[in-house]
């Protein structure tokens, strides 16, 4: 137990995962801490789930927790660049190996996702990621197209008053080490994206501290 809590503490981390009871010191990361806010049923019985964007795989994790049959995790940038406050993908490897998961590991750009062969998913969670992106809508059509049931997605919102679709773009320094929102949108912006998608059974709600939204919508094939 000593070496591994010794292993675990060289690591950066940024999810809290108990691991053999142990929790790392990860960040004070609001939507982790709240995991009910997710409309993700507790029981994932017989249920695939695609978590894209994953970094140290707390979801991915809960979700094997939560009795899915199938958990492919996906990232690429935070698991190939190297941060001075993020360490690649070692917390999600030392992760997988001590909780003994048969979680999928998956390097690819959300880009290149769909180039995987891997199939589509009752849930596909896209949490934190729209926003990073210079080309928002491309992601969540990617997300759609890897989705047989719901989409669940969180990202920064802005333009919160305007009565139409709108969306911001954050001009700056998006090549240092942190991790810079391209876009704001608003509800209406999202769901009208959504909408033009395909989805149905649309919803979303604002989570504290008020910038940020989690969005869910269905999908039929």
């Amino acid at each position: 137990m000593e070496n591994m809590i010794e292993e675990m503490n060289k690591i950066k981390w940024y999810h809290r995962i108990s691991i053999n009871g142990v929790m790392t010191a990860g960040a004070n990361y609001e939507l982790q801490n709240s995991l009910d806010t997710l409309p993700l049923p507790k029981d994932l019985t017989g249920k695939s789930v695609l978590d894209i964007g994953c970094w140290d795989g707390y979801y991915s994790f809960e979700c094997e927790k939560r009795n899915a049959k199938r958990v492919v995790a996906n990232d690429k940038y935070m698991w190939e660049k190297e941060s001075s406050f993020w360490s690649k993908d070692q917390g999600f490897d030392f992760a997988h190996k001590h909780l003994n998961s048969k979680v999928e590991k998956v390097i690819s750009s959300v880009e290149d996702l769909e180039q995987k062969d891997l199939g589509t998913f009752d849930y596909v969670l896209m949490l934190c990621v729209v926003c990073l992106s210079k080309n928002p809508v491309q992601y969540i059509e990617i997300a759609r197209n890897l989705c047989s049931g719901t989409l669940i997605l969180e990202l920064h919102v802005d333009m919160l008053d305007i009565p139409y679709p709108a969306a911001k773009y954050y001009t700056g320094n998006h090549g240092n080490d942190e991790i810079n929102d391209y876009w704001g949108m608003n509800p209406l912006a999202v769901q009208s994206i959504m909408e033009d998608l395909g989805f149905t059974n649309i919803s979303h709600k604002i989570i504290d501290p008020g910038n940020r939204a989690i969005f869910s919508g269905d999908i039929i094939r």
